[in-house]
């Protein structure tokens, strides 16, 4: 783990986010790798996870944070979750895991995070209204790692480790993230509200199993989210049975090449 300071001084060296680009403030707070923040329901986490099953990174010694990798989230808490600024570097090669983590912003509890104010888990056939609001900016590295928007359904209330489903949705994608969603098996094709076209495909060779919802034009996504309609699709397809539980959710980037950065300047979650 490396010091705030020091993480700054390795961002702006290799092109990065730098406090020129973000602004960053004395105030801000800055994550290295497998650090958690959190203020209210939300919280943000640094996660390079891959090197759980793979420390070395596939550079055939153990990968050491700030020479071989970064994995850094830089927070303003007066305005968290907005302006939350991402940055990472990995190998050029993909990793063994397709990604080499999820650098993300959470609401609730995503997959175990202990937010300072939790929120009451809710079964998805009782939803008045689940909708998010988003919007990033690509600083450095576009196509470095996909945007993805997620969360995880249970059998069980607030149990993470009941999972049954994971459910994502791509609001920008790599080659190498299309090419995967396109191996996995076709659900269907939604219009929402908008009229944004999507094709939703599901991974059933993963344990719990993978629903995918990309756009149709491939294209980046920001702006409003109902999940409660794309849910509804999903039971409407007999993919879902509505008695799922939502715990939380997350917004975030799956680094998969070289080096990146994103600002996501706006990140609300309204749920009940």
């Amino acid at each position: 783990m490396i010091n705030r300071r020091s993480l700054l001084q390795l961002i702006s060296a290799t092109g990065l986010i730098s406090s020129s680009k973000a602004g960053f403030a004395a105030s801000d707070i800055v994550l290295s790798n497998f650090q958690l923040y959190t203020k209210g329901a939300y919280a943000a986490w640094a996660g390079m996870w891959s090197l759980n099953s793979d420390p070395t990174m596939g550079l055939g010694h153990t990968a050491i944070e700030g020479q071989d990798f970064i994995s850094s989230v830089v927070v303003r808490p007066d305005s968290f979750p907005k302006q939350s600024a991402m940055n990472w570097r990995v190998p050029d090669a993909l990793a063994a895991t397709g990604v080499y983590g999820y650098l993300h912003l959470a609401y609730g509890n995503y997959d175990h995070t202990p937010v300072e104010t939790p929120i009451a888990p809710i079964q998805i056939s009782k939803l008045n209204q689940f909708t998010v609001n988003f919007d990033f900016e690509y600083v450095v590295g576009p196509y470095s790692g996909s945007v993805l928007q997620e969360f995880w359904l249970t059998s069980a209330p607030g149990n993470l480790d009941s999972k049954v489903f994971e459910i994502g949705l791509y609001a920008r994608s790599t080659p190498d993230t299309i090419r995967y969603f396109k191996q996995a098996k076709l659900v269907g094709k939604y219009t929402d509200a908008r009229e944004r076209k999507w094709h939703i495909h599901i991974n059933n060779k993963m344990t719990p199993a993978f629903v995918m919802f990309l756009p149709t034009d491939e294209g980046d996504v920001v702006g409003a989210i109902n999940w409660k309609d794309f849910l509804q699709y999903l039971i409407e397809k007999n993919v879902l049975t509505g008695n799922e539980w939502l715990n939380g959710l997350a917004l975030g980037v799956e680094p998969a090449k070289g080096a990146g950065g994103i600002i996501f300047k706006e990140f609300d979650v309204i749920l009940n």
